[in-house]
């Protein structure tokens, strides 16, 4: 019983350290190293406008901003909840759980880090595209509608053929607005894209897509092919086949688009549809017009 109880007064004393130790850690000094080396790891420049304690490990940052060489304004979030995993440090690795809400919707994500391989699971949740900071200029096109997605993904560094994993994705109520490009036209009208549920396969370091599709007012789309993937997501490799074609509907209604598909109508096929390839990486993505289809 002695054992037990200088156990108890031992732990006893390890909880108080470290409580006080975290009460009156001078939180202010720290913010801007950590910043800077939050910056230096994901290569964008953070600042933030205060940076408290959430228990032992976590921290929330206020009025996060993010500034990239890639986006004209920086990408704001007025809160991010972070947590550190104690269990992935104790092996040399790193963990992060955060949260935050975003474009009126959630994203939750958690991450654990070693030399070998990187364990994610994301869930994104109402997204509603429009007010996702800086994404129409990192795509190019005014998009709106609303996003859902969950990811379970076993990234291997080494071998990034054995990566493997799942992801699903749902849109509601897509819509290209007007002056958005597709196939290096643009728009003189909106695009009502639809909605879609997929679930994509990764097995083999690849994820598969296998004639995913969508069915809208205006337009029917189609991805075919698969993307292979890297360490650094952003140098994954895509070998995809991009089809669409618009409903007779919207042709009835938009007699324009008739002239303007003349351009590219080396591009349809048997099938109406109109096809592109997507190579490249996620990073740097090359489209060109697949003949005949």
């Amino acid at each position: 019983m002695n054992v037990l109880k200088y156990i108890g007064f031992a732990a006893f004393f390890v909880v108080a350290f470290i409580v006080s130790l975290y009460l009156t850690f001078p939180w202010d000094a720290a913010k801007d190293f950590a910043l800077q080396q939050a910056s230096k790891a994901t290569g964008m420049e953070l600042h933030a406008k205060s940076l408290e304690p959430s228990w032992i490990t976590g921290v929330v940052a206020k009025d996060l901003e993010i500034r990239t060489p890639s986006l004209e304004e920086p990408i704001s979030l007025a809160e991010v909840k972070a947590r550190g995993h104690i269990l992935p440090l104790l092996t040399g690795g790193r963990g992060v759980t955060a949260d935050l809400p975003i474009a009126q919707g959630t994203v939750h994500a958690d991450v654990v880090d070693s030399s070998d391989r990187t364990q994610l699971e994301a869930e994104l949740k109402g997204i509603q595209i429009a007010l996702v900071p800086g994404l129409q200029d990192a795509i190019g096109v005014p998009l709106t509608g609303k996003l859902d997605l969950d990811a379970d993904l076993d990234l291997d560094k080494a071998k990034p053929e054995a990566s493997s994993g799942t992801i699903k994705i749902a849109g509601a109520g897509l819509e290209l607005l007007k002056g958005g490009k597709v196939a290096g036209m643009t728009l003189p009208f909106e695009l009502s894209i639809g909605d879609f549920s997929w679930t994509i396969p990764i097995t083999e370091g690849k994820a598969k897509l296998d004639k995913l599709g969508i069915k809208g007012d205006s337009v029917e789309l189609e991805l075919d092919g698969t993307l292979t993937l890297n360490a650094d997501l952003s140098r994954s490799v895509p070998n995809l086949v991009v089809k669409f074609k618009p409903t007779e509907a919207f042709l009835k209604k938009e007699p324009l688009l008739n002239a303007l598909l003349a351009n590219i109508n080396r591009a349809k096929g048997s099938d109406g549809f109109y096809a592109y390839t997507l190579t490249g990486s996620l990073k740097h993505p090359r489209f060109a017009m697949r003949r005949g289809g």
